[in-house]
């Protein structure tokens, strides 16, 4: 005989795991901007690894700053729509 009727179930409610993952995108998003501006890095490691680029390290984390920040955003939204 199954007694998976009387077994209940603790889920979190969709719009509780929406608002936790928008806080860790939130922080990611901080803390990488934290952790860039206050990293000092060698003079010969200053630009982008790619060969011939002349991007600084420190603008190659704004995309990354970006898209935490909109993702973020877009969960918020659509949680509380």
């Amino acid at each position: 005989m199954s007694h998976m009727g009387s077994v209940q179930s603790q889920e979190l409610p969709l719009p509780v795991l929406g608002i936790v993952c928008a806080v860790l995108f939130a922080i990611d998003a901080v803390a990488t901007v934290v952790i860039v501006s206050t990293v000092d890095f060698p003079a010969d490691n200053r630009r982008a690894s790619t060969p011939g680029s002349t991007l600084p390290v420190r603008a190659s984390v704004v995309p990354h700053v970006v898209m935490d920040i909109g993702t973020a955003a877009m969960l918020m939204g659509a949680v509380l729509n």
